[in-house]
This record gives C-alpha cells, structure tokens and sequence, in this order.
C-alpha cells in the first residue's frame, strides 16, 4: 500500500486484517532538513521510505537505511535515470514508466 498521507496510513494500519501488508509512504518535500525530519519520525512499521529520484541523496538513503528503511525512487523514464538510480544510488525499490527497458538494463547490470 503507499500513500503520502501519514494520517491515512496510520488509519490503514490500525485494521488488524492489514497490519502485515507492507506499507510505502511517498514523500514530497522541499528540503533535505525537511526529508531528515520526515525520515527521522516515520512510524517504524512503514517498509518503504519513496521519494523522487532527483531528490534523494547518499545522505538520505543512509539515513532510511539507519532508521530501518527500505529505498524507493520515482520515476525512471531515461537510460540516465536507470543508470543513477541502480549503479549509483542502490535504490531498494524504484518506480519507472517502462518496466520492459528498466528490466533489460537490470539484467545488463547484474
């Protein structure tokens, strides 16, 4: 499930029936303080921190994965975007407009 709405999110959660499903929370703010804090106070039972590619910093994946997060980045669209977000940033998880391209260059990458 993903949301950007931590009130929505703590409402999904509170269901006993979906306690398990993993849950990702898109963030959108303007600063790397702003993401920090963001990061800093996210109820631990969200799996995946989710912020657009561009905004993501080695800081920041640090940050999710000391605070026991998984990575997402969105959205992949160019052969740049790909490259950056699996062979620099290590993303955990990564959304992309064209499954198809983004799987061969995986594949390639391996």
């Amino acid at each position: 499930m993903q949301d950007s709405s931590i009130p929505g999110i703590k409402e999904f959660h509170s269901k006993k029936a979906q306690k398990n499903i993993p849950i990702l929370w898109l963030l959108d703010s303007v600063t790397e303080r702003q993401y920090n804090e963001e990061i800093d106070n996210a109820p631990r039972y969200i799996k995946f921190i989710s912020i657009d590619q561009t905004q993501w910093t080695k800081k920041l994946i640090k940050k999710a994965h000391d605070n026991g997060f998984k990575t997402n980045a969105w959205t992949l669209n160019t052969y740049n975007d790909n490259y950056n977000a699996l062979n620099v940033y290590k993303f955990d998880s990564v959304f992309t407009n064209n499954t198809k391209e983004t799987n061969k260059l995986i594949n390639k990458w391996k």
